[in-house]
């Protein structure tokens, strides 16, 4: 992801959140759920973003790098697993 694009994304995030913590109770709500939602789709993207990788990656290097796909493994059980929904 471009570095532009990363800044653009979490300044939304932070406006986004600071309108939830600093605006009226029901704005603040509504604002805090949109930016829960925001951040589970970027998620949901990365995740499928590393789904990718490792699909394209396993069936690259199946049969000439197992130790590879042992670290991918064990990559997306640590870090994927925990941020599903």
């Amino acid at each position: 992801m471009p570095e532009s694009n990363r800044f653009q994304i979490g300044l939304i995030f932070v406006v986004i959140l600071l309108l939830g913590v600093y605006g009226e109770e029901r704005l603040a709500r509504d604002t805090l759920k949109l930016g829960m939602l925001y951040l589970r789709s970027w998620l949901k993207l990365l995740d499928l973003h590393f789904k990718i990788i490792w699909i394209t990656t396993k069936h690259r290097h199946k049969s000439s790098c197992p130790h590879l796909d042992k670290s991918i493994n064990q990559f997306l059980e640590d870090f994927i697993q925990p941020l599903r929904f």
